[in-house]
């Protein structure tokens, strides 16, 4: 079997570097040195946004418009770095993705039509060899 099949953990997925429960965490820390209302306020987002943020209720990775507009309310480059590396978008977190797409025979520059493409023609690939062998 192919190891870009046998192994889910090679498959780009943006979401699996995400640390929802990390994220949430910085917030709450964040806010410990500014009420919501604030932060909405230096941010540009919607307090709405924020409190769902907070309780979990987005689900999926926050786009990275939004982690930017909180990085700049957040005075603490530690804390900046945190936030960046709990949410996916720090250059750590974009090397390891970069690294997991070269290993796959990805080119950097591929659009995600050609992404999926390259997934089916090896899970075709595999389907029917395994309809082969039954």
């Amino acid at each position: 079997m192919n190891e870009f099949i046998s192994n889910s953990g090679t498959l780009i997925n943006p979401d699996s570097v995400y640390d929802q429960e990390r994220f949430i965490n910085i917030l709450q820390i964040i806010l410990q040195k500014k009420t919501q209302k604030e932060l909405s306020e230096q941010t540009g987002l919607n307090n709405a946004t924020i409190s769902r943020m907070l309780n979990g209720a987005r689900s999926g990775r926050p786009y990275k418009s939004t982690i930017d507009k909180i990085a700049k309310a957040i005075d603490d480059p530690e804390l900046i770095q945190e936030l960046y590396d709990a949410t996916g978008y720090s250059s750590k977190k974009i090397r390891e993705r970069k690294k997991i797409i070269a290993d796959n025979g990805f080119s950097l520059d591929l659009s995600t039509v050609q992404v999926h493409e390259k997934f089916f023609f090896y899970f075709n690939a595999w389907t029917f060899h395994d309809d082969k062998s039954a």
